[in-house]
């Protein structure tokens, strides 16, 4: 189980000075990668050892209250056992001790020049080792886009858009 804390400061927040949902998702992703960093299993390792990346594919986050301006949001996360290409994350999101939300997400490792899913045995084969299953991690469905969805507008990608990987979030 890994821990981080964050001071939740004015680019993190909105003109209510709440926590916005696209810096929520970059702590969590920060957490998620300093947690692999002191595994053993940061970017740079795999890209040396493996040729390959890893890569979010879904990310889901509950908040019983907002997060709040100047609030210190400590991320605690840990990894689930490996199954096939995929590895779960869970999150637990405190504020002075008090968990305020969960989250949870799913993760791949990709070659990258082929972008082709590698099996976690092969990436991370003592995962059962380290892993966290407490039985109670929630599992992601495959997203489902409504029918009949119109349009609202497009955005094209600018250079602060973009992640190491070259993906925007």
């Amino acid at each position: 189980i890994f821990e981080e804390q964050f001071l939740v400061g004015s680019r993190e927040t909105d003109m209510f000075d709440l926590c916005r949902p696209s810096a929520l998702l970059g702590l969590l992703q920060s957490a998620a990668t300093a947690h692999a960093f002191h595994s053993g299993l940061s970017r740079g390792e795999l890209v040396e050892r493996q040729h390959a990346i890893w890569m979010l594919v879904r990310l889901k986050y509950t908040l019983r209250r907002p997060i709040r301006g100047m609030e210190t949001l400590t991320v605690r996360t840990w990894h689930r056992e490996a199954t096939g290409v995929t590895m779960y994350r869970d999150y637990a999101l405190l504020v002075n001790g008090e968990i305020v939300g969960t989250a949870v997400s799913t993760w791949v490792v990709v070659d990258m020049d082929t972008r082709a899913m590698m099996r976690m045995s092969e990436v991370f084969p003592d995962s059962d080792k380290t892993a966290v299953n407490d039985g109670g991690g929630e599992m992601l469905k495959k997203l489902k886009i409504p029918p009949g969805l119109e349009e609202v507008g497009s955005r094209v990608m600018q250079y602060s858009d973009a992640d190491i990987n070259g993906h925007v979030n």
